[in-house]
């Protein structure tokens, strides 16, 4: 049984390094400037937290981001969706979240003036929307969705799509969403797994976050421990504690180095004559 230690520096997990691919500006142009601070704008809004969590696995695969079948994935989800897969009632607010997070993204771009996506005409009826789409609740499965359907054969919602999943913004939210629904997934299984237990066996139970860790920026530090964690034996426990605070120290060295990174290219940048 393999331990993958997902050592995340600003919401990113262990793979942050290969998830921004910075354009190389072999000669300036304004095009690659704005795409480069783009990259780095997206930095900038992870930075401030450190996750680190520890996940028993059977085996670990390398992480393949498809952009087209994640938003498939999520753009499916719906009550009757959940239903029909018999998702654990638990989980089925969760499941939603990530459709309403990825509706809200795509809102975002159709408002902003400088998004390829930008729609003056449907403006003001997204800015009305927008205010209840940025709250977890259910209010939001009333309003109209505009994202455009994976299976339409129009030519006007294939071609929106294809400008959105180049959006850097929008993608970088898909692939965390689609982290997130990887988790949810295991967690409805392991659900199953254990409502089908008789007893406890005291085995580690793979594809289970048992330790998160979250470093602000402020200094304040939140740790999580999952259920399953109590119904392993001691030293079970004191493995898989052990294995996360080396999580920590890695994830913490190179949330250091991130930081040290953005502060060389805002005075490369920001003091240019």
């Amino acid at each position: 049984m393999a331990v993958q230690r997902n050592n995340s520096s600003h919401n990113l997990r262990s793979q942050s390094r290969n998830q921004f691919s910075f354009p190389k500006i072999s000669a300036f142009s304004w095009g690659n400037f704005d795409q480069w601070l783009t990259a780095i704008n997206s930095l900038l809004e992870d930075i401030p937290a450190l996750e680190v969590s520890t996940t028993i696995v059977e085996e670990i695969t390398p992480e393949i981001f498809i952009p087209w079948e994640i938003y498939q994935d999520i753009y499916q989800i719906s009550p009757v969706y959940l239903q029909e897969r018999a998702i654990d009632p638990s989980l089925c607010d969760r499941y939603l979240d990530l459709r309403r997070r990825l509706e809200l993204q795509y809102a975002l771009l159709l408002v902003n003036p400088k998004s390829k996506l930008y729609n003056s005409r449907l403006k003001l009826e997204v800015q009305a929307d927008l205010p209840i789409l940025a709250k977890h609740s259910s209010n939001w499965l009333d309003i109209t969705p505009r994202l455009p359907s994976p299976e339409s054969l129009s030519d006007s919602d294939q071609k929106t799509l294809h400008q959105l999943l180049e959006e850097p913004q929008f993608l970088a939210t898909l692939r965390q969403l689609g982290k997130l629904k990887d988790i949810l997934d295991r967690k409805d299984l392991n659900t199953q797994k254990i409502a089908s237990k008789t007893s406890i066996d005291n085995k580690i139970t793979p594809d289970i976050t048992y330790a998160q860790t979250l470093i602000k920026i402020d200094g304040k530090i939140d740790n999580r421990y999952s259920q399953e964690i109590l119904d392993l034996n001691i030293q079970q426990q004191e493995n898989i504690i052990e294995l996360h605070n080396k999580g920590i120290l890695s994830g913490e060295k190179q949330w250091h180095q991130l930081f040290k990174f953005v502060l060389i290219v805002i005075r490369n940048w920001g003091f240019r004559d």
